[in-house]
């Protein structure tokens, strides 16, 4: 979540891990004094809410429980000293998505007595699995709903990224506009990958390589393999009924190879 070479660090794990290096003013490191966690919230007028410790939630008024106190760790079996002070927050269900945080720690030993911390809270921080080439593995893709061609009603685009060099399968869900389930149990399903800039087939999914589940049977798993996604680039994709005399599209739209560091 957050960084710092001699300031407050946070990280999740399992809950919320906080962490601070204090050293006194001549650069030691501090080991003695009470230590202080208080959190806050950021609004979006500027204004701030605070952390209550006694039931997880940041409030606008005032809080019953408003710090923690952090310890000092020691490494070696208790015999180094790091002055590094940390606090584990057991869960991290007060704290929103995309938010944005500070943790104030303070200890009057430490110069300055006071560290202040912005973050950002957010899902993941860089601890997916990753391949030899550093790129992160995606074993399964599911994407967000897409709507059928079921006529008159439009085709609604949905998007499907995968990962360079890797396989699994696609799982697409296909709806109707008002969001009904449409039944692909009857159709004999083949998922095209069209390559725009050399007006061709990139690859191709044939029904029998294709499942339908879900309990309307609207759900399309599509396998792929390494070799179907060697280029880091865009296509479009397609989901046809191909027993239909006009090959009725059941979904469309783009589908991205994507390279993606994880530093």
């Amino acid at each position: 979540m957050a960084l710092a070479l001699a300031g407050v660090n946070i990280r999740k794990q399992g809950g919320v891990v906080f962490r601070a290096l204090m050293l006194d003013a001549a650069g030691a490191l501090v080991v003695t004094g009470t230590a202080t966690l208080m959190l806050t919230e950021l609004q979006s007028d500027g204004t701030l809410l605070t952390y209550d410790f006694s039931d997880d939630t940041f409030k606008s008024g005032t809080v019953t429980t408003r710090t923690v106190t952090p310890v000092v760790q020691l490494a070696n079996n208790g015999a180094q000293a790091t002055g590094l002070w940390t606090y584990e927050l057991a869960t991290a269900s007060g704290f929103t998505k995309s938010g944005i945080y500070f943790a104030h720690i303070t200890n009057t030993t430490a110069v300055p007595d006071e560290q202040v911390r912005e973050f950002q809270f957010g899902g993941m921080e860089g601890d997916a699995d990753v391949d030899a080439s550093l790129r992160v593995k995606c074993q399964q893709l599911i994407n967000p709903p897409v709507a059928s061609s079921i006529a008159p009603n439009p085709v609604t685009e949905g998007v499907i990224s995968l990962f360079l060099s890797t396989d699994g399968n696609i799982a697409l869900t296909v709806l109707d506009d008002n969001l009904g389930r449409v039944d692909l149990s009857g159709d004999t399903l083949r998922f095209v990958v069209y390559d725009g800039d050399n007006n061709s087939v990139a690859w191709q999914v044939e029904s029998g390589s294709i499942t339908v589940s879900g309990d309307g049977s609207h759900i399309a798993t599509i396998p792929y393999t390494a070799a179907n996604t060697t280029s880091d680039r865009a296509y479009r994709y397609a989901l046809r009924d191909v027993a239909s005399s006009a090959g009725k599209v059941r979904a469309w739209g783009e589908l991205k190879i994507l390279n993606v560091p994880t530093g």
